[in-house]
């Protein structure tokens, strides 16, 4: 270890040096052939001496947040007063049609993909005979079900004979990546800033339950094109609870600097006086991409081409408020279900993307306020 960094030999330099050692022990003609005994034991003896350097290498990486992971990283980031946000549950509104007075007893239903949503542990279907309630996916994460999906009652029961949802369900998301709350972090240090609108960022950031933000600033005399007023700031917040984004907001933002947004909180006298203080909801706008395959091997299979859809989906699904969705951005996510990209399986000929119910094109423009999100991505010419 020096001012560079820490530097470790590889598996086959550690090998290489046993192998010298024990020629100048037993001999140079000693036998070291792979079949040897004694070949086999420095290679065991030189695995175990490199898998200790790995680890040496880990507890290094693991003092910086922008090396560390899994729980190395979480422990770093509580220095900035954040944590990991936990994967949620997707919900769904459903319909249940039976006897009236029937006690559906931890009922379980199962939509047209094979999963299956709980529904609350008592829930009793009323005197019309027909029950609304709120069924939860049994994974976390980002669970679609689109409506009429759930059909299927996985646990019958006397007096339950239906089950239905009229409308999507509302998606988690999965458990904060490595790479997502180090974004976080980095933003987070900006809370003491002397800038006022990187300061606002961290401390919406730093909100419980907060997934996506975007703060925009006009600090001119007059309207901006997005509707923006002078001298104002319009955030546009995913996630977290309303009244701690806006106070958020108020404690951070500069004095004399207007919020601007479609969700109004009143807040008490010492961070709002006379006012509100505004922001907005990202609306989601749906995205269906079609990608054209060329296969070139025989080891483009299913999985391959189901590691390509969630590639793509998860790409979209990530990208910031206000963010435009580029066709050619969605090669590398697709390419990525490669194992050896200079061992090709397929190549791409064709990306186009378009607003559900669109004209496909290369790009997607989208407003300051609305946010991407994937709905379908098709495979042309694949299995």
């Amino acid at each position: 270890m020096d001012a560079c960094g820490l530097h470790l030999p590889t598996f086959q330099e550690i090998q290489s040096n046993l192998i010298d050692r024990a020629k100048s022990i037993f001999g140079q003609d000693i036998y070291l052939d792979n079949d040897s005994q004694d070949m086999q034991y420095i290679a065991a003896i030189s695995k175990a001496i490199y898998d200790t350097m790995l680890c040496c290498q880990l507890a290094y990486n693991n003092q910086s947040p922008q090396s560390a992971v899994g729980t190395g990283l979480d422990s770093l980031v509580k220095l900035n007063g954040i944590a990991r946000n936990p994967a949620t549950y997707s919900t769904v509104q459903i319909t249940c049609i039976g006897e009236p007075e029937t006690v559906i007893m931890n009922g379980v239903v199962q939509d047209t993909a094979n999963q299956k949503w709980d529904l609350p542990a008592n829930a009793e279907i009323p005197a019309s005979g027909v029950l609304s309630c709120t069924a939860t996916s049994e994974v976390p994460g980002n669970i679609m079900a689109p409506a009429g999906t759930i059909q299927v009652i996985a646990t019958p029961q006397y007096g339950w004979y239906s089950v239905s949802n009229a409308a999507a369900a509302i998606p988690g998301v999965a458990t904060e990546t490595d790479t997502e709350l180090r974004k976080r972090q980095s933003i987070s240090v900006d809370l003491p800033s002397q800038t006022p609108l990187n300061s606002t960022e961290a401390a919406i950031q730093a909100v419980d339950g907060v997934t996506r933000s975007h703060v925009y600033e006009n600090y001119t005399n007059t309207t901006d094109p997005n509707g923006i007023p002078s001298h104002s700031v319009a955030p546009v917040v995913e996630g977290g609870d309303d009244a701690l984004v806006a106070s958020a907001i108020a404690k951070s933002k500069t004095i004399g600097c207007g919020t601007f947004g479609t969700t109004q909180i009143t807040l008490p006298s010492q961070f709002s006086v006379g006012g509100s203080t505004n922001f907005s909801r990202p609306t989601e706008v749906s995205v269906d991409v079609n990608v054209t395959v060329v296969l070139l091997t025989s080891d483009y299979t299913s999985a391959v081409q189901a590691d390509i859809i969630a590639n793509i989906e998860d790409y979209i699904n990530t990208l910031g408020i206000g963010s435009d969705v580029e066709a050619s951005s969605l090669y590398y996510p697709a390419l990525s279900a490669m194992d050896d990209q200079r061992l090709p399986t397929f190549r791409i000929s064709s990306v186009t993307v378009k607003k559900t119910g669109g004209t496909a094109g290369n790009t997607i423009g989208l407003a300051w306020n609305e946010v991407a999100k994937a709905n379908a991505v098709t495979i042309t010419g694949g299995l």
